[in-house]
């Protein structure tokens, strides 16, 4: 077998090349610490609340700094988890999400996985035919729910108020049945490509692959129970969500929450006010909040040290930029792989 070392002085990746009969085949390989952990959402909730309960797990600015700590996310995920189950939602189901960041975007995605079904993502930046289609592959017995958080009436569609009222009538004894019963190997998420290499695709990405993910990528970047990430990213993005949210929730941090679609005075507010220690984005966003005309009036009191750039190429002069403007010289560059095919 031959060995090709990959990228960089952290770490100790490469690609392994074994031929098997006329068959040659490439693995990739990394370190083999920190080890891999075999839990699923409910159990990492469970976990982080006996550890940090009384700490603030998520803020959302725009909604009225609502703010939950983990014991009481745990609650309302528990609720929520409530009424998916009073709608007849079981293991498996896959539940079709539409909708913008907010505090209830986090709390559905969690008690979705935590319950065994499926939380399947539709952009918001599709086309109305880009939706019928991914709707259509999702088959039948799927909820959709567009947008979270809002009263308005939307024909057909549920709104945030009633489906929580579809759990009045449901015991505690049918929510511990199903709380943090899947196995870490079976589905969490089915995400779209961004259709950059072809037509859309769906993934299918299980507890362990995520959660491990999140973990890991937190390792790298040393996040703390002290860190404060300011989420700026879309939660319908892999990015936004995995790298972003359940990155944070692993590592007991917090994730602050600034508007539910990306707003650049939002963010530079919320990155100074809750001293937000780590950012993700790709590099259009950078600009735009180094850009912003007020932006100078935000940036003498940052205290960020690390975050995550992809999503394009990095020039040395953006760069140079945010080591000076933001005081980010820890940026971790990171490259997706669900397009590969």
């Amino acid at each position: 077998m031959a060995h090709y070392p990959l990228l960089t002085k952290h770490s100790s990746f490469y690609l392994a090349r074994e031929r098997i009969g006329e068959d040659e085949e490439f693995i990739f390989q990394g370190q083999n610490s920190p080890p891999l952990r075999n839990i699923n959402t409910a159990q990492l909730l469970n976990e982080q609340r006996e550890r940090r309960g009384e700490n603030v797990a998520v803020v959302s600015e725009w909604q009225n700094s609502s703010t939950l700590q983990y014991e009481s996310l745990i609650h309302s995920v528990r609720d929520i988890a409530r009424s998916l189950l009073g709608l007849g939602v079981r293991h498996g189901d896959r539940i079709v999400v539409l909708a913008g960041n907010s505090i209830e975007y986090v709390q559905l995605f969690l008690a979705i996985g935590s319950i065994g079904a499926i939380f399947a993502i539709i952009n918001s930046s599709f086309t109305v035919e880009e939706v019928e289609v991914a709707v259509d592959f999702l088959g039948h017995g799927k909820l959709i729910m567009w947008p979270v958080g809002s009263a308005q009436s939307y024909g057909d569609l549920l709104t945030w108020t009633s489906f929580r009222l579809s759990g009045l009538n449901v015991k505690e004894n049918l929510i511990d049945r199903y709380w943090g019963q899947v196995d870490p190997n079976d589905a969490l998420c089915i995400q779209f490509t961004s259709g950059t290499t072809g037509p859309r695709r769906a993934s299918m990405l299980a507890h362990r692959n995520l959660l491990n993910n999140a973990d890991l990528l937190g390792h790298r970047l040393n996040m703390s129970s002290e860190d404060v990430l300011c989420c700026s990213l879309p939660l319908s993005h892999c990015f936004g969500l995995v790298c972003g949210v359940l990155a944070t929730i692993t590592h007991g941090g917090t994730v602050i929450i600034p508007s539910d679609v990306f707003n650049p005075n939002a963010s530079l507010r919320a990155i100074s006010e809750h001293q937000c220690t780590v950012i993700h984005a790709v590099p259009t966003i950078f600009q735009a909040l180094m850009d912003f005309a007020a932006a100078q009036s935000y940036t003498k009191r940052l205290k960020l040290r690390t975050g995550i750039i992809a999503g394009s190429s990095l020039s040395e002069t953006l760069l140079r930029r945010l080591q000076a403007e933001l005081g980010l010289d820890g940026l971790a560059y990171a490259f997706g792989n669900k397009e590969f095919p």
